[in-house]
């Protein structure tokens, strides 16, 4: 192929590629083509209702009805000489087709867009403050004027301080723009283009804004699916497929389309088959009962096996282990059926046990305790130790020493957990675990732990081993695998008819993984006996929910836990966005508001969430309050009580039902930090994310603060990443804000609470 100078695009083209999700990331193949042309590697003559034409060495590209009145022109002679990586070559695409929109419809430009030279050039900064693209707003200025034309020149890119301020040279623009009327012609050929909303030609309104609708049935789907995600889709249960995505790449969504696809592919070939599709919580079980529903014909039926002996469990493993042991312990006697409420449950027992081994016990231990554990007793907070011990109890105690205190001993202890120097500590930890067990024996109950474990021990046994080939499951599918501890994982494989297939789907990302499990890829795939080279991995790097400002932050939060932490995992590493023009004009830069009194604070979350409503045209329950501390929570509950305020609390992870249910209402929305997983809105308010609280003071030992630390990284992560256009914080003044917003703070990824600045970023919010 002949060697690309320039490349020429029209008004109504930039709008396409500007609109359109699948010009906006590599995962889709359209931007693959669009970039190969810049690239110089091959060229298409249509791409997704836009029409090229290669005239000597200048390519041009028109829509079905181009206005060649507006265009710009790429020099590739110039530019991208050093930028090798091709999702920076999009994203550099996009901020200056974007610019253009702004520029021909002479709206603002944003804090990454700088105007010099009299107005006549602008800088763009599309990813950092050293790189930058040169653009020449009126080149020719004088003759394109005459003939009432708006041309915008790319002509130079580069890390210098001081780049030229105009191109050098415009001995081909003359010929490249007034040939383009002659060329850039309608053919009938041409798909016709949707009708994308440009940037600023108006005030969006609700009307005009269209999110896909998750009830749009499975045929329809492989319309908006990027490549990586139909390749995972579309293929057949074979082996352990494993899929790793950030949050709101849509794993969920993927799995359950991948399920109906098989259901789909076994009904054809009418071949029986049974499933057991298992989610953590049962909330998030209701949710994706809902996703098959809605995307199925009327006759899909869950748990219960239709004319083709295809058969689908749709559950969470505690009910698949309840079902397991119904003949031998009573519904009665598990603490919540729901594992995620049965935890938090778990908490107070421990609590109560906690606060008894401290008085009666600990005077009489402290002389032999080590000063870590002392340390770790008298200066942490309490909340932090009902979280440590309950991994203590569940995982250490229970799952790896089988509550054998030999066994304990001799183990060695997993990082970032208590820290137990010596045979005292320990003592004294089981302890606490004997009060606990205790405590559950008095009152007739069973934690999840022992659920999961009673009935492990019932699927280890030669009876099972023989029955798991009538009586187990074709295929599992798991659902936020990085939710589940290692006595739960190691359930799964044996739900398998087939003991060496190893045939479990499971979609994970461990950024959202709260605290040290311990969950690297090698003790995973070990609990779900999976072999390695058997593996198939899929991973998503496409963002679909939030915008690039968003996706920027909860990677800076990921970046600088995985620079404390050895095992912190950041899922953003190689990230891609799909947001288009459309979603980034309803996007807010990240921004923090201070407030003097904590009063002051949750009222101004309302206020808030009224303004951000209205400014992002959505329903109040589109918005947020995320509190992070649990006194605070209890304050601002209370606070909305005695005013009467409209409103619902999330007390559970995934609850989708209450912020329906607020929907409906007009209501708004509000949870704690720690139940907010697995939901989505257009704006996240944090209350409370200030110096002290996230993460709570530090008076703990070294190891147990960064436990701690590692822990609120992945929160605050989780909670960013609920966001579309918007994350705000609210922080009391006198307070400060947390540690682990210092970085971004610095780079300005969220803007600071300074009118100014927030002008500066658009930002009209009070």
């Amino acid at each position: 192929m002949q060697k690309i100078s320039n490349i020429y695009i029209e008004f109504e083209a930039v709008r396409k590629i500007i609109n359109n999700r699948v010009f906006q990331s590599m995962e889709f193949n359209q931007t693959k083509m669009l970039i190969s042309i810049f690239n110089n590697e091959k060229f298409y003559k249509k791409i997704d209702g836009l029409n090229l034409e290669l005239n000597k060495t200048i390519v041009y590209i028109w829509s079905n009805k181009p206005n060649t009145k507006k265009n710009i022109v790429f020099n590739l002679d110039a530019i991208f000489s050093k930028i090798t990586h091709n999702d920076k070559k999009v994203q550099i695409i996009q901020k200056i087709l974007r610019f253009s929109i702004k520029h021909w419809n002479k709206l603002s430009f944003s804090h990454n867009e700088r105007i010099v030279n009299n107005q006549k050039t602008a800088f763009i900064f599309p990813f950092s403050s050293n790189y930058k693209v040169g653009i020449e707003r009126y080149p020719l200025e004088k003759r394109f004027k005459k003939r009432e034309i708006e041309c915008l020149l790319v002509y130079i890119d580069g890390d210098k301080d001081i780049l030229p301020t105009e191109a050098q040279n415009h001995n081909n623009l003359r010929r490249i723009v007034e040939n383009s009327n002659s060329i850039c012609k309608n053919p009938e050929s041409i798909i016709a283009s949707d009708d994308s909303i440009p940037v600023g030609f108006y005030k969006l309104t609700a009307k005009d804004i269209n999110p896909i609708n998750p009830a749009i049935g499975f045929k329809n789907w492989k319309y908006f699916l990027s490549e990586k995600q139909q390749q995972f889709v579309y293929q057949k249960f074979n082996q352990a497929e494993r899929l790793e995505g950030p949050a709101g790449s849509g794993k969920t969504l993927s799995l359950v389309l991948k399920t109906l696809y098989n259901i789909n592919e076994f009904r054809k070939a009418q071949s029986p088959i049974t499933l057991c599709f298992i989610t953590h919580s049962i909330a998030t079980k209701e949710h994706i009962i809902k996703m098959f529903q809605a995307n199925c014909d009327s006759t899909f039926k869950y748990n219960i096996k239709d004319k083709s002996g295809i058969f689908i469990n749709i559950c969470t493993l505690q009910e698949l282990c309840i079902d397991k042991l119904e003949k031998t312990v009573h519904q009665s006697e598990y603490i919540d059926r729901d594992a995620y409420d049965s935890k938090e449950y778990q908490k107070l027992y421990i609590e109560d046990c906690l606060t008894e081994a401290i008085s009666d016990d600990y005077p009489s231990f402290k002389k032999i305790l080590s000063p870590e554990l002392k340390h770790f007793f008298e200066k942490t907070d309490v909340g932090q130790q009902i979280e440590l011990i309950q991994n203590e109890i569940a995982v250490i105690i229970k799952g790896m020493s089988d509550e054998n205190i030999e066994t304990y001993k001799k183990l060695k202890r997993p990082d970032y957990a208590i820290k137990a120097k010596h045979e005292f500590d320990l003592d004294f930890l089981y302890l606490i675990y004997e009060k606990y067990s205790m405590k559950l024996r008095s009152v007739g109950l069973f934690d999840t732990d022992d659920i999961v474990l009673t009935s492990l021990s019932q699927f280890n046994t030669p009876i099972w081993r023989r029955r798991r080939l009538t009586e187990g499951y074709d295929f599992v599918i798991v659902d936020e695998t990085h939710l589940f501890n290692f006595n739960e994982l190691s359930v799964f494989h044996h739900l398998l008819k087939s003991v060496t297939q190893g045939a479990i789907i499971f979609s994970i990302d461990k950024s959202q993984s709260f605290g040290d499990l311990g969950q690297s890829d090698l003790k995973i795939d070990n609990s779900l006996k999976i072999k390695e080279d058997t593996k198939i991995i899929s991973k998503y790097e496409t963002v679909f929910r939030s915008s690039p400002d968003i996706i920027n932050l909860s990677y800076d939060i990921l970046s600088n836990g995985a620079t404390l932490f050895t095992n912190f995992t950041n899922s953003l590493i190689n990230y891609k966005n799909s947001f288009t023009a459309k979603d980034e004009k309803l996007s807010l830069h990240p921004f923090i508001i201070r407030r003097n009194t904590d009063e002051d604070c949750l009222n101004t979350a309302l206020e808030h969430a009224d303004l951000l409503s209205k400014k992002l045209i959505c329903k109040k329950a589109d918005i947020l309050i995320c509190i992070t501390e649990p006194k605070l929570f209890t304050k601002f509950r209370n606070h909305c009580t005695d005013s009467n305020v409209k409103i619902d609390f999330i007390l559970r992870r995934g609850d989708i039902e209450t912020v329906n249910k607020a929907s409906q209402g007009n209501k708004y929305v509000a949870g704690m930090i720690d139940y907010v997983g697995g939901l989505e809105f257009s704006a996240v308010i944090i209350v409370g994310c200030d110096k002290g609280r996230v993460p709570p003071k530090r008076t703990t030992a070294k190891e147990t603060h960064h436990f701690i630390n590692y822990s609120w990284h992945n929160k605050l992560y989780v909670a960013i990443s609920r966001a579309k256009y918007t994350v705000e914080f609210i922080i009391q003044k006198s307070r400060g804000a947390s540690e682990l917003l210092s970085s971004p703070l610095d780079k300005k990824l969220i803007c600071p609470d300074n009118v100014a600045e927030r002008e500066k970023f658009n930002i009209d919010i009070k």
